[in-house]
């Protein structure tokens, strides 16, 4: 199997401004400020209720999360500067790729009420968005011309490909399928009915992004929970193709307790002859990696590209 590895930094806001020590503890009470006994911060006195119950990062630090995203001060922001930080918090998502300008894509994104918490540890709560490395899959598959080979267009069957983890927005498998693939969509069933929505929504850029490509494919949708014995119609579906030749699989493996169902997947997806699966990632806290030594106790191999 191969894998994308595209390391990007993570940007941080501050939304408080962080007063300046000056003169210890007397300064402190002269300036009208006080020494919070939660984070040892020097914090203006007219901030103060604000601070104990919105900013001390000992709220976070408290918390029974571990992720850190999780333990910021993002729950306390407007959804509308959340849509300005980061493009999971967009109702609307649009797509340009760089192989058919004239195709433009329009995602809906489930995304979180300002009354609701976006909770990314309920299992489903991340299918709702695009996440980037699905753009840099997508490039690669036309950068590559990743359509069917030869061999899998001659031996009788329809070439198939497998987008696993698909989420709402799947451009990769819009791209596959425009190369000549027939492309399942999984995820859990939660997810699939926006991604059939949007898929439907796009069916114009769609058919334009197979006419700049110069091949059609098809796209279907049908769940595939990691791990789990596969479901009898996408059974059917994988078995009526002869298997799969190529697995997509974008922003799958940032939680590590996902490694091994995951690898179970594709241990069984991939026995093909010569299939291959292509694993797009961002890298945060180093927990994408060790997926890589998970999959040596499946007999799967990976090499970077």
């Amino acid at each position: 199997s191969l894998k994308i590895d595209f390391p990007l930094c993570r940007a941080s806001l501050c939304l408080e401004p962080s007063a300046g020590f000056g003169g210890g503890a007397m300064a402190a009470e002269e300036d009208g400020s006080y020494v919070c006994p939660a984070c040892g911060g020097l914090v203006r006195l007219q901030r103060r209720q604000a601070h104990e119950t919105l900013w001390c990062p000992k709220l976070a630090a408290s918390s029974d999360r571990d992720d850190d995203d999780d333990a910021d001060a993002g729950d306390h922001v407007s959804m509308e500067v959340k849509a300005l930080l980061s493009p999971q918090y967009s109702a609307r998502m649009p797509v340009e790729l760089s192989f058919a300008p004239n195709a433009p894509l329009v995602f809906t994104q489930d995304v979180a009420e300002s009354t609701f918490r976006y909770d990314r540890h309920v299992d489903f709560a991340t299918g709702g968005q695009l996440w980037w490395s699905e753009l840099v899959l997508a490039e690669l598959l036309v950068l590559q011309r990743r359509g069917p080979r030869a061999t899998e267009q001659t031996r009788g069957l329809r070439p198939a490909a497998l987008a696993l983890g698909c989420g709402t927005a799947p451009v990769s498998a819009y791209v596959a399928a425009a190369l000549g693939w027939e492309v399942l969509c999984t995820d859990l069933p939660q997810v699939l009915p926006s991604a059939r929505n949007n898929f439907e929504s796009n069916k114009n850029s769609f058919d334009a992004m197979c006419t700049a490509l110069g091949s059609e494919g098809c796209v279907d949708f049908l769940p595939l929970p990691f791990g789990d014995e596969f479901p009898e119609e996408t059974r059917k579906w994988i078995e009526s193709r002869g298997g799969v030749g190529l697995v997509l699989c974008s922003d799958c493996i940032w939680q590590e307790h996902r490694h091994r169902p995951l690898a179970v997947t594709l241990s069984e997806l991939l026995q093909t002859p010569g299939s291959e699966a292509l694993v797009g990632y961002q890298v945060r806290q180093h927990e994408e990696r060790k997926f890589f030594g998970v999959i040596d106790h499946y007999n799967l191999r990976s090499e970077p590209l």
